[in-house]
């Protein structure tokens, strides 16, 4: 259990992150996003929403240096491709001024400064990672169910059962210090295959019931109860 820890240790320290969230309210929120993309010259940029994958603005770059002025109804996710270039660079957006530095030929690595939201979102989505397979985990699995190796499957599956433990604790603790943040209506939006379990289904509708009501009702609020009606329907059929 010393992973276990350690890993507790480390949301522990990044803790202090949540006296920094500011709190998210309704009406129109402003933000630039500028930076520059190193190893790059003479191509197009582009910002795209998350979800929706609709492209929001693009701007043709001579040195890699970009900048976008934009409004929302609310914080989302966005990401900022490049065009011939694999990957993207996502960026759960704030008010104000956010900055980002990456290589072109790495955009998954690129460094997001000035956003309390991003910084949010990736301790949520961590804690959600923790309680999933590895792909190591599932190519050892994959082995042990082809070999009939009951034992193996027995501690793959008891490994990723006591992560998972820790994660809901983690993200319960993540919910109660800010339940109005819009990176948990996005985290339920985000969900593409509901799970034919109750318990989790359940465990879901409970998490959006504890979100703030401005979060609830947010596009991408609206859009989970669409989603979990329907997986729901479908479960009782």
């Amino acid at each position: 259990m010393d992973t276990f820890k350690i890993i507790r240790m480390k949301y522990l320290l990044s803790s202090i992150i949540f006296f920094c969230i500011t709190k998210s309210t309704s009406g129109q929120i402003s933000y630039q996003i500028s930076g520059t993309l190193r190893n790059l010259a003479k191509t197009y940029i582009y910002l795209n929403h998350d979800i929706s994958k609709n492209k929001i603005d693009s701007v043709f770059s001579e040195n890699g240096d970009f900048m976008f002025n934009k409004s929302s109804k609310y914080p989302d996710l966005l990401y900022i491709s490049v065009a011939g270039k694999s990957g993207r660079i996502p960026i759960f957006v704030s008010a104000g001024k956010i900055h980002i530095e990456a290589s072109a030929d790495s955009l998954g690595r690129a460094i997001v400064s000035g956003s309390s939201n991003h910084d949010f979102f990736k301790l949520v989505n961590r804690a959600d990672l923790m309680g999933s397979f590895t792909s190591q985990e599932v190519t050892d699995y994959r082995k042990a169910v082809s070999s009939k190796d009951t034992v193996l499957q027995q501690s793959i599956t008891k490994k990723v059962n006591e992560r998972t433990t820790v994660a809901k604790k983690i993200m319960d603790s993540l919910l109660n210090r800010n339940p109005s943040s819009h990176v948990w209506s996005h985290h339920l939006a985000s969900i593409r295959s509901f799970p034919n379990n109750p318990d989790h289904m359940k465990r879901l509708w409970e998490m959006y019931k504890r979100l703030a009501r401005t979060v609830r009702k947010d596009d991408n609020g609206k859009l989970f109860v669409s989603n979990y009606k329907k997986a729901i329907s479908s479960i009782r059929k």
